[in-house]
């Protein structure tokens, strides 16, 4: 199985709870030592950086320091 398939978003073609639920459980996760095990999900971070490219995340994203 696919993640996302040929969707662009978690539930259909409009940005749903679902994403903005998800987002910020995956963006903090990729900040941690194990972010790695995301990289055989190469859709799943493409929608992390759509979702991030919207003004409405970039204006309302915390600005975490990465850990060393």
């Amino acid at each position: 199985m696919r993640f996302l398939g040929d969707r662009q978003l978690l539930a259909g073609d409009r940005l749903t709870m679902a994403d903005i639920m998800v987002l910020p459980i995956v963006r903090y996760f990729l900040l941690t030592p194990e972010a790695s095990l995301f990289d055989p999900h190469p859709r799943l971070l493409a929608w992390c950086e759509r979702l991030r490219s919207r003004d409405s995340v970039r204006e309302t994203e915390p600005q975490l320091a990465r850990r060393p």
